[in-house]
């Protein structure tokens, strides 16, 4: 979710946005906090905002003033192309990213090893314990 015209302020938002850190703490949330245009806040302020909205409600900050709202709406309704050409413009490469998921033994790997040109990542930080990768 992206949040735009909203008050920290407002205590059930707040209450909301804690409960659901809470519940489903990998969810994350953006919020614009709106700076007017001549308004400054310096980085050691930004970040303490920054941090304890993260830490408390799972909600990335951005700092955006009237033309950064701006170009943030021109960017989450441009099309896929629109996206491209300004990638390259930039100097940026695009890809698309897929999470598969699952329970213990349903076929995650055998599925993606049918793919080809894929960087996988295991799911596994440490080996995995002994009959792990066999159907119970």
């Amino acid at each position: 979710c992206l949040f735009i015209g909203l008050s920290l302020k407002d205590s059930t938002l707040k209450h909301l946005l804690r409960k659901n850190a809470i519940l489903h703490p990998g969810h994350i949330h953006y919020y614009v906090h709106f700076m007017e245009d001549d308004a400054v806040l310096d980085e050691k302020h930004r970040i303490a905002i920054r941090d304890a909205n993260f830490e408390v409600y799972n909600l990335v900050t951005l700092f955006l003033d009237r033309k950064g709202i701006a170009a943030l709406g021109q960017l989450l309704t441009s099309t896929e192309d629109d996206i491209g050409l300004l990638a390259d413009e930039v100097g940026v490469s695009t890809s698309y990213r897929f999470f598969l998921t699952g329970s213990v033994a349903v076929g995650k790997s055998t599925s993606v090893s049918h793919f080809r040109s894929l960087l996988t990542h295991d799911e596994w930080l440490e080996r995995k314990a002994a009959g792990m990768n066999i159907d119970p």
